[in-house]
Protein backbone atom coordinates (compact mmCIF):
# COMPACT_ATOMS: atom_id res chain seq x y z
CA UNK A 1 0.00 0.00 0.00
CA UNK A 2 0.43 3.43 -0.48
CA UNK A 3 1.06 4.37 2.91
CA UNK A 4 3.48 1.49 3.13
CA UNK A 5 5.81 3.12 0.69
CA UNK A 6 6.05 6.87 1.88
CA UNK A 7 4.11 7.14 5.13
CA UNK A 8 3.33 5.34 8.50
CA UNK A 9 1.03 4.99 11.69
CA UNK A 10 1.52 7.23 14.66
CA UNK A 11 0.85 4.28 17.56
CA UNK A 12 0.10 5.70 20.97
CA UNK A 13 0.41 3.32 24.32
CA UNK A 14 -3.25 4.96 25.83
CA UNK A 15 -5.85 5.57 23.40
CA UNK A 16 -7.69 8.70 24.13
CA UNK A 17 -11.04 8.48 25.41
CA UNK A 18 -12.33 11.79 24.79
CA UNK A 19 -13.92 12.41 21.53
CA UNK A 20 -12.19 15.72 21.78
CA UNK A 21 -8.70 14.28 22.35
CA UNK A 22 -8.86 12.01 20.15
CA UNK A 23 -10.45 13.95 17.07
CA UNK A 24 -6.65 16.55 17.41
CA UNK A 25 -4.27 13.23 17.64
CA UNK A 26 -6.31 12.09 14.57
CA UNK A 27 -6.24 15.54 12.74
CA UNK A 28 -2.95 16.57 13.52
CA UNK A 29 -1.75 14.06 10.54
CA UNK A 30 -3.56 15.62 7.68
CA UNK A 31 -3.32 18.70 9.10
CA UNK A 32 -0.12 18.83 8.75
CA UNK A 33 0.23 17.55 5.34
CA UNK A 34 -1.84 20.67 4.38
CA UNK A 35 0.20 22.90 6.11
CA UNK A 36 3.06 21.64 4.23
CA UNK A 37 0.90 21.94 1.04
CA UNK A 38 0.18 25.57 1.72
CA UNK A 39 3.88 26.33 2.27
CA UNK A 40 5.05 24.71 -0.94
CA UNK A 41 1.76 26.82 -3.01
CA UNK A 42 2.96 30.51 -1.15
CA UNK A 43 7.00 29.19 -2.12
CA UNK A 44 5.79 28.78 -5.59
CA UNK A 45 5.77 32.56 -6.92
CA UNK A 46 9.62 32.92 -5.35
CA UNK A 47 11.46 30.48 -6.34
CA UNK A 48 12.88 28.74 -9.51
CA UNK A 49 12.55 24.99 -7.65
CA UNK A 50 8.93 24.82 -9.13
CA UNK A 51 9.55 20.80 -9.90
CA UNK A 52 10.15 20.46 -6.36
CA UNK A 53 7.90 22.36 -5.17
CA UNK A 54 5.48 20.42 -7.65
CA UNK A 55 6.22 17.15 -6.46
CA UNK A 56 6.36 18.05 -2.97
CA UNK A 57 2.61 19.38 -3.80
CA UNK A 58 1.22 16.21 -5.17
CA UNK A 59 2.73 13.84 -2.45
CA UNK A 60 1.35 15.50 0.32
CA UNK A 61 -2.15 15.43 -1.56
CA UNK A 62 -1.75 12.34 -2.52
CA UNK A 63 -1.01 11.49 1.29
CA UNK A 64 -3.85 13.55 2.67
CA UNK A 65 -6.36 12.09 0.05
CA UNK A 66 -4.82 8.18 0.95
CA UNK A 67 -5.31 8.85 4.03
CA UNK A 68 -8.51 10.00 4.38
CA UNK A 69 -9.90 7.06 2.74
CA UNK A 70 -11.74 4.73 5.68
CA UNK A 71 -10.28 1.50 5.86
CA UNK A 72 -7.66 -0.61 8.01
CA UNK A 73 -4.08 -1.85 7.47
CA UNK A 74 -2.51 -4.40 9.05
CA UNK A 75 0.77 -3.23 10.91
CA UNK A 76 2.74 -6.00 12.62
CA UNK A 77 -0.38 -8.36 12.72
CA UNK A 78 -2.49 -5.29 14.17
CA UNK A 79 -5.08 -3.41 12.04
CA UNK A 80 -4.40 -0.13 12.38
CA UNK A 81 -7.43 2.59 10.95
CA UNK A 82 -6.55 4.84 8.88
CA UNK A 83 -6.99 8.91 9.50
CA UNK A 84 -10.25 8.63 7.71
CA UNK A 85 -11.98 5.51 9.22
CA UNK A 86 -10.95 6.91 12.87
CA UNK A 87 -12.78 10.33 12.40
CA UNK A 88 -15.72 8.21 11.11
CA UNK A 89 -15.40 6.37 14.58
CA UNK A 90 -15.05 9.20 16.29
CA UNK A 91 -17.96 10.96 14.63
CA UNK A 92 -20.44 7.90 14.87
CA UNK A 93 -19.25 7.12 18.89
CA UNK A 94 -17.12 4.53 18.91
CA UNK A 95 -13.47 5.24 20.05
CA UNK A 96 -11.63 2.06 20.21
Amino acid sequence: MLSRLIGGATLIDAPPTNKLTAFIYVISGPVSNALIIFTAVSLWPHTALKAILAAIILIEVIVVIENLIPRSTVYEGVAVPSDGKRLLQIFFGRLS
